[in-house]
């Protein structure tokens, strides 16, 4: 299999159709250090995509950085896909919307939905930046950082309007997806954008045939207002929604289908319903920026159990931030960066066990989150070629739970609970020349236990009780690494050691509740990740090049087989590892730029290296493992006029039946995905 070695690779599906020297001219990137720069010049792995590279393809957000190196994408369901990005996935990576982050203090341990509740077509470009972020980002930001930057109005001389549609189909998937927007604007003076986006996915079907419920729908929509105050001050001001409309977790149901020997789940119904809201105001100027923000999650689970009684629960959160971000010009040889985050964070939750109603839901009820935290970077330039960036950041964390269902007596009972950290960060980044650089540094990162870790009653595939004990995660990540750019070749190599300290381990008890395997937890993790990631991009002419990405990974984290025996570690691997995981090919463009076409393999080796807790998992893990595959496509596209774009893409050739590791669906088998756009 392809995956077993490592060859020349980069990232798939990442290029415009623009020449790679245009589009390598102008990477500059913002998330690594919070200032705008050069991506050769940032001590990070990173990685820019645009709207235009999407082509169309991409059905979620999620599903954008699928083929970046160390980024392997889970899916529960096919309305949830979760990133693992260098071996952490949830609540250990960390997903910023124009600097807010999507993250909050009832997200759930393991791959869960949330990052599926940005509209994909409300975005205007992602930077992925791979590796421990604490110190610009706080809690959560251990294997990497993404952040989302929305559409805003095109820009025109005078005033002007600007409007559009879109349409996308999958055969696979029998789905229709539909997006109009309009921008306009007032030369430099104001400018407005907004769209709405309408998704109708029917049930899936794989390799193996048709996987029966497992279609969903899903509805977006988006708007943004920037205003020039002055020649000093811009406002902006934007509103996002997104509802996603009972979503299914069909691998607990009995409509799952058996993939090399999985169990099918006993549930009768598993249906999730979403929805996300955010407004914010950003008051920003030529060093610096403040953000008000208000996010609202909610989430209800409708289950019907194999006896017919009928479970309802979900919760209510809201999340009101204030973040503000300045930087100063330089003062002899360093450019100083600063900051304050602060969040509230607000959550009711419930549940009914048919007519019976429950202390609390997912998480406890009547609850609060706060944090406050404080940074500052140095950007110390040693000489023309070299620069040390360090920095520190002091974080405070407080949580109080009213509504908590007691783990020993059953009753009501309070948790209250407070943490403090300090994480440090140094990098440097020395240019071999002008077109070469080498990087490397040590990064702390941390996470706070959260709503989910200290009251969580049930998740998705194992039952927890509430524990009230836990301490914050600690990790170290070293990293060292080369880049380059030329006129025809583009690459990344990295190589990274995440050293884990006081992990929070779900580990089983051997019990189940209303057969659900039951969990306890601990800070009882200490162990690894670590990884080898290359991407590059070589142009053979004017208008062929090649393209490919290779990562490795290994990992092992302490763990108890059986939560009831204390005394006993053993270190085994973290969970779901990823296996060796690559894409390769080669795109065409016409020399007038208006016509693309690619081909290219995307391969994963088997994933048989599981934790106690995969092994336990078995409506989503086959025993020994997960199978290997292969798949192949061709895509390509044009521009039919300067007011019509039309793209198409034949994905998994020889309909493979496969699915990524972890995941509780299988991917779709031989697909037609087209899409057409129209201006106006």
């Amino acid at each position: 299999m392809i995956a077993e070695s490592i060859v020349i690779v980069a990232l798939f599906a990442a290029q415009s159709l623009d020449s790679l020297e245009t589009q390598q001219a102008q990477d500059v990137i913002v998330t690594a250090t919070a200032l705008v720069e050069d991506a050769l010049a940032v001590p990070y792995s990173s990685n820019t995509l645009t709207a235009d590279t999407m082509r169309g393809s991409v059905r979620s957000l999620p599903e954008a950085i699928k083929h970046i190196p160390s980024v392997m994408l889970q899916k529960t369901a096919y309305g949830q896909s979760s990133p693992y990005i260098r071996g952490f996935t949830a609540f250990h990576n960390k997903m910023l919307i124009d600097g807010i982050p999507l993250n909050f203090a009832g997200m759930r341990s393991g791959p869960n939905q949330y990052w599926s509740t940005i509209d994909m077509y409300s975005v205007d470009r992602f930077e992925v930046v791979r590796g421990a972020g604490s110190v610009l980002y706080g809690s959560d930001a251990v294997g990497g950082v993404v952040q989302a930057f929305t559409k805003t109005a095109l820009e025109f001389d005078g005033q002007a309007m600007h409007s559009s549609v879109t349409g996308r189909y999958s055969s696979a998937e029998d789905s229709y997806v539909g997006r109009s927007d309009f921008s306009m604007n007032s030369g430099n003076d104001w400018s407005l954008y907004g769209g709405l986006t309408s998704y109708h996915f029917n049930d899936l079907t794989a390799g193996s045939g048709l996987l029966p419920e497992t279609g969903y729908s899903q509805f977006a929509g988006d708007m943004r207002y920037d205003m020039k105050l002055n020649n000093t001050f811009d406002l902006t001001v934007a509103a996002q929604s997104m509802r996603q409309v009972r979503v299914p977790r069909t691998h607990k149901t009995v409509d799952a289908v058996s993939y090399e020997g999985t169990d099918i789940g006993s549930d009768l119904q598993r249906n999730y319903d979403q929805r996300r809201d955010l407004v914010y105001a950003k008051l920003s100027f030529e060093r610096g920026a403040v953000t008000l923000s208000v996010q609202d999650h909610s989430e209800t689970l409708d289950k019907i159990k194999d006896s017919g009684r009928r479970d309802i629960s979900g919760f209510d959160l809201r999340d009101i931030g204030l973040t503000t971000r300045f930087a100063t010009d330089y003062i002899g040889n360093h450019q100083l960066s600063y900051g304050l985050e602060m969040h509230r964070q607000s959550a009711d939750s419930f549940e009914t066990q048919g007519s019976v109603v429950s202390i609390q839901g997912p998480i406890g009820d009547d609850a609060t989150y706060d944090s406050n935290e404080a940074y500052l970077q140095d950007k110390w330039v040693l000489s023309d070629a070299s620069d040390l960036i360090s920095g520190i950041r002091i974080s405070n964390f407080k949580l109080i739970a009213n509504r908590v269902e007691n783990p020993n007596t059953g009753e009501v009972m309070s948790v209250n609970d407070s943490w403090s950290s300090v994480t440090g960060s140094m990098r440097n980044n020395y240019y071999l020349s002008d077109n070469v650089s080498v990087y490397g540094g040590v990064s702390q990162g941390f996470r706070a236990p959260n709503l989910s870790d200290m009251t969580s009653d049930i998740e998705d595939s194992v039952a927890e009780k509430p524990t009230l004990d836990l301490e914050p995660e600690q990790f170290l990540q070293f990293e060292i690494g080369f880049k380059g750019r030329s006129n025809k070749l583009s690459y990344n190599a990295a190589i990274f050691n995440t050293a884990i300290n006081n992990m929070i381990v779900r580990s089983p008890t051997g019990n189940s509740i209303d057969g659900t395997p039951e969990v306890a937890k601990s800070n009882i993790g200490k162990g690894y990740i670590r990884g080898i990631e290359l991407d590059t991009n070589y142009t053979l002419s004017s208008s062929l090049s090649a393209f490919g990405m290779a990562s490795w990974q290994d990992g092992a984290v302490d763990q108890y087989s059986d939560a009831t025996d204390s005394t006993t570690l053993s270190r085994e691997p973290t969970d779901r590892l990823m296996p060796t995981n690559m894409t390769a090919g080669l795109r065409w463009t016409s020399p007038s730029k208006k016509v693309y076409a690619e081909a290219w393999a995307w391969s994963m080796g088997d994933a048989d290296n599981l934790s106690f807790r995969d092994q336990k998992d078995t409506t989503r893990i086959p025993a020994g493992g997960t199978p290997g595959f292969t798949i192949f496509g061709i895509s390509g596209g044009m521009e039919l006029s300067d007011n019509a774009d039309w793209t198409i893409a034949l994905e998994n050739l020889t309909n493979e039946d496969y699915r990524v590791h972890g995941s509780g669906v299988n991917s779709p088998g031989f697909n037609v995905i087209t899409t057409f756009t129209l201006s106006f």
